[in-house]
């Protein structure tokens, strides 16, 4: 069975950040060439939705409250590190 974890910025470890950011950066910024500031402050408001398996980053969700992006909730940064074909 898979484990989930969601949690706040500040309760995940340096290293999960880590994974997380690199992950994004990876997927939605250079494999998809979309030129957007992923870094847009929105992340310590959020929570963050991940697994892992075989000790690497398999699936992540960032889940942005209502009223901090747009008027409604959004789960954004959607997709495995390997997902490649559209800006999310």
């Amino acid at each position: 069975m898979t484990a989930w974890r969601c949690a706040r910025l500040d309760e995940l470890s340096a290293r999960e950040v880590h994974d997380i950011l690199q992950a994004r950066s990876a997927v939605f910024v250079v494999e998809q060439a979309c030129v957007f500031q992923d870094m847009d402050g929105a992340d310590p408001e959020c929570w963050h939705l991940f697994t892992h398996r075989d000790g690497e980053l398999a699936a992540y969700c960032r889940l942005v409250p209502a009223g901090l992006v747009s008027p409604g909730s959004v789960a954004g940064r959607l997709g495995p590190p390997q997902w490649r074909n559209a800006c999310v």
